[in-house]
């Protein structure tokens, strides 16, 4: 009785055990798939599992030819293997195996496009660093290490770039040669300045855990050290993400803070991404990351907000927001919201101050323009100026704030007479204003000094309280003409010679001075030699 208790409850036993590993997910099932590294000539795919294995890929054109294979023989839950020899713009299809257990996507094969052919760039700039775990002395061979770049700085390639990745060595370090690193669209390499824009870095550890860093590009060669820990509660996910004010080329975001753990402590970071599609978990890698002036997290339950910029004018986009911890938990993605930017300004109009006229070297009332919009986000206005016979030079810049509001400069005419000319440009718009220089009588205050002029003593006469263009015509006491001087500036110097550059003798000469408005005075003066 008791032998066959026993072999009866021996069967039994092995056949609850069967069904509970069979109830489990397998050790080998792939996680965390990703698709990096992605050329016209080559991709990669990464991905964790549960328990260290080798990995491999299966490939081809067409769902029903994955013949070629390409392998990772490391024993690692973290597996990373890259594919080249491909044609540009071309879709391929592939498994997963991992651990001997092959994974086709529920019988639909995974897929990925190959990006254009485009020329290697030359010269290298590489972006490396060191991972280690949270003792901050041992380093973790096999991390993978995933980049992506976001312009913030407004110029170069718009956004964030496509994702790149690597595979930490066996001394704990990696490396990136940024110059690879293309475009969302992969039709061109990713322009970025060395001198500020951002890096996303985030490394899965797979079974050692994960960790994240955000840097620069004046500031990665190398990076700081990124530690890796173990922690596997992420914060909170935001629910209550809306829309603040709308700009031309602006939006402010609003929410609630969650925590660290859950909706506890605080976080350490924020993720903005946007995108002119909405935005999903599956393709928030592909969303670009928001640029601008992005808060640090605040303890949980405070209201936060984020001005998101360098956005396209009159462009429908949506926003979504992830939270991250210290050793790089990732919250689930928040509400999803919408938002259009606002169109460029219509008009930019000329509320006072043109047709001025006044005396050389006036003071202005100042230039006031409007512009008509319908937001009031910030636009800068140049003022230009061109006075008589240069060209346009800079004047000034000022801004406007407020919805339909105005803006002015102020200006002093110079010493030239005649027409002078202001531009205000915001946004194409022009607002073209004159103000002219006119000439006001002097000559009653004109005066020439020493007199008399001693050839031993002195360098030469000169002219003063004189308007800019006047002529001054000098004579013998019998009326000959000896120089005759064009204005250049006031005092205007006279060196006592002829046209012909001859010294004049000593004696008594005549001038007569005629300004632009053909106003004269005339005066003597002495020549002693």
């Amino acid at each position: 009785m008791k032998l066959r208790y026993l072999a009866h409850n021996g069967r039994t036993l092995w056949l609850l055990l069967g069904l509970l590993l069979l109830s489990q997910p397998s050790f080998g099932q792939p996680k965390e798939i990703k698709q990096t590294n992605i050329t016209g000539e080559a991709f990669t795919i990464s991905w964790i599992t549960n328990t260290p294995g080798t990995a491999a890929i299966q490939y081809g054109i067409g769902t029903n030819s994955l013949d070629s294979s390409a392998t990772d023989n490391r024993l690692a839950s973290t597996h990373h293997i890259q594919i080249e020899g491909l044609s540009p713009n071309a879709t391929y299809y592939y498994d997963i195996v991992s651990a001997g257990v092959t994974d086709n996507n529920q019988g639909k094969h995974y897929s990925i496009k190959t990006g254009s052919s485009t020329d290697i760039p030359t010269g290298t700039d590489l972006v490396y660093g060191f991972v280690y775990k949270s003792d901050g002395t041992t380093t973790v061979p096999g991390a993978l290490v995933y980049l992506q770049i976001c312009n913030t700085n407004g110029t170069g390639s718009i956004g964030s770039s496509s994702e790149w990745s690597t595979v930490v060595d066996q001394n704990g370090s990696w490396g990136i040669d940024l110059i690879n690193v293309r475009t969302k669209d992969l039709l061109n390499f990713f322009e970025y300045s060395p001198s500020g824009d951002s890096l996303s870095i985030f490394v899965q550890g797979g079974i050692d855990g994960i960790g994240t860093l955000i840097t620069d590009t004046a500031n990665d060669s190398p990076c700081q050290n990124i530690r890796i820990l173990s922690d596997t509660t992420p914060p909170g996910t935001i629910t209550n993400l809306s829309v603040g004010t709308i700009g031309i080329t602006s939006v402010i975001l609003s929410w609630s803070s969650p925590g660290d753990d859950g909706y506890d402590w605080t976080a350490d970071g924020y993720e903005i991404r946007y995108s002119t599609a909405s935005i999903t978990e599956n393709n928030w890698v592909q969303a670009s990351i928001a640029s601008g002036i992005i808060p640090s997290p605040k303890s949980a339950g405070t209201t936060q907000q984020a001005t998101v910029q360098n956005l396209v004018i009159g462009t429908g986009y949506y926003f979504a927001i992830k939270v991250s911890d210290e050793v790089g938990n990732w919250s689930g993605m928040s509400n999803i919201v919408a938002v259009t930017t606002y169109g460029t300004p219509t008009s930019l109009t000329i509320v006072s101050g043109d047709s001025q006229k006044a005396t050389a070297n006036t003071a202005l009332t100042p230039f006031i323009v409007k512009l008509t919009d319908t937001h009031g986000d910030s636009v800068a206005v140049t003022w230009q100026i061109i006075e008589p016979g240069y060209g346009a030079a800079l004047l000034a810049t000022s801004t406007i704030t407020n919805v339909n509001g105005t803006t002015s400069t102020i200006f002093t005419l110079g010493t030239k007479v005649g027409t002078y000319t202001v531009i205000a440009t915001a946004f194409g718009l022009i607002a073209t204003f004159t103000a002219t220089a006119i000439f006001e009588p002097t000559l009653e205050k004109a005066i020439a000094y020493p007199d008399p002029y001693e050839a031993n003593k002195h360098t030469c006469i000169y002219f003063d309280k004189l308007s800019e263009n006047s002529t001054i015509k000098i004579f013998t006491i019998a009326g000959e003409l000896v120089r005759e001087i064009q204005v250049k500036s006031s005092p205007q110097s006279w060196d006592a010679c002829n046209d012909a550059g001859e010294k004049v003798a000593s004696g008594i000469y005549l001038y007569l001075i005629t300004d632009p408005a053909e106003n004269k005075q005339v005066g003597k003066l002495g020549v002693i030699r």
